[in-house]
């Protein structure tokens, strides 16, 4: 409280501390003593000093508590991840008692997860590692894992990718649209795609990967590859496509993408789909996610 002196929110943290004697007197007269005592001084300590390091770092323009918004909540927590589960008393206290201009939340990454629904991040860097630096025989199956795993595609979707559907810009980026908008693929992608253009072959004897519109030519003349080829591949590395499709959304989640109709337009998904997996991953936003997408 020293530390906060002579700054606005002096007065908000004095408010705070009051209502955190107050709960905790009500812990006590309800027997939680002793022992069995849950909302002690250390906990009321925690609490006001994790507001204190919130407060204290936004932006010197947020002059009243009408001003705290998410995205200041999310840039502490991100910089500061240790206070993640400090700083909800104070969170909950601005949104029960303070007039914000909206509601705000620690977002929560389910630590429940379905065992084996995602790679964890050690497989995960493993595989990508292994499938951005292939040798000359494994490009056509790393690129097709690398699709996977990285922008959700499923098995019907890629073998059906045409070479025209690939937009080469200037800048020798890569961008094709998996949904409603272009996706611009990651440098790595790009080289391990030019590396497979160079190398792409029709595999029937009668057919010219020229005249085959198909990105991953199949065996029949002017076929695409089939799904079960890429099964085949998967098969080779232990995984199978719902985990990679899973493991994409997640990492698309981790990295910010967290509404339904940016992941449907970026990976050509539908709401219902990214809404599922959303839920899997933090259930607390199933509500909020539905009410968008039915607004529109």
């Amino acid at each position: 409280m020293a530390r906060a002196e002579g700054t606005w929110y002096l007065p908000l943290l004095g408010d705070f501390r009051l209502f955190l004697r107050l709960v905790s007197e009500r812990y006590e007269r309800r027997g939680w003593r002793g022992k069995r005592r849950r909302f002690g001084e250390r906990t009321v300590t925690s609490a006001l000093r994790s507001a204190v390091r919130f407060l204290s770092s936004m932006d010197s323009t947020v002059a009243s508590v009408q001003q705290i918004d998410q995205t200041a909540l999310d840039h502490f927590i991100m910089r500061n991840p240790g206070y993640r589960n400090g700083v909800r008393a104070f969170v909950r206290y601005l949104n029960r008692y303070k007039k914000l201009f909206r509601k705000i939340k620690v977002e929560t990454v389910n630590r429940g997860i379905p065992q084996g629904l995602f790679l964890d991040h050690k497989r995960h860097a493993e595989l990508l590692g292994k499938w951005l630096n292939p040798d000359e025989g494994s490009l056509k199956e790393s690129l097709i894992c690398v699709l996977m795993l990285l922008y959700a595609q499923k098995v019907k979707n890629v073998v059906r990718l045409k070479v025209s559907d690939l937009l080469h810009g200037r800048d020798g980026v890569y961008r094709v649209a998996f949904g409603r908008t272009e996706i611009a693929l990651a440098g790595p992608v790009c080289k391990l795609l030019d590396r497979w253009l160079v190398a792409r072959r029709a595999l029937s004897a009668v057919d010219d990967e020229r005249e085959n519109e198909y990105l991953f030519p199949g065996r029949t003349r002017g076929s695409h590859l089939t799904e079960a080829a890429v099964t085949y591949y998967l098969n080779k590395h232990g995984v199978n496509a719902e985990t990679l499709f899973a493991t994409a959304i997640h990492q698309a989640y981790l990295n910010g993408l967290k509404h339904p109709k940016a992941l449907s337009r970026a990976f050509g998904i539908t709401d219902f789909t990214a809404i599922k997996y959303l839920d899997l991953i933090n259930p607390r936003l199933r509500d909020e996610v539905e009410k968008v997408v039915s607004n529109g």
